[in-house]
């Protein structure tokens, strides 16, 4: 008996740990995605918040750079977007 409670401990531990790195991973990654689409068209984009959301994503804070126009600053407070990307 004390073997089966050692691994049962051990299997929600472990399940602890991958839902951990799932959770503390996910704006990293949205960010780096962002950033990959936004190298293609030459501009450079900020995020304040990542946020998941039932349909997909929700981004904060958002504000759009690009070189060829330095004066110019689109800020956006509230975007969201779905979780498949049709511009992959």
């Amino acid at each position: 008996m004390r073997r089966f409670v050692t691994k049962t401990r051990l299997a929600i531990a472990a399940g602890v740990l991958v839902l951990l790195g799932i959770v503390l991973g996910f704006a990293p990654y949205v960010r780096s995605r962002i950033a990959g689409v936004a190298e293609r068209y030459g501009a450079e984009v900020e995020v304040e918040w990542v946020l998941p959301s039932w349909g997909g994503v929700r981004l904060e804070g958002v504000r759009v750079t690009h070189p060829d126009a330095p004066g110019a600053r689109v800020e956006l407070d509230d975007v969201r977007v779905g979780w498949g990307s049709p511009r992959e």
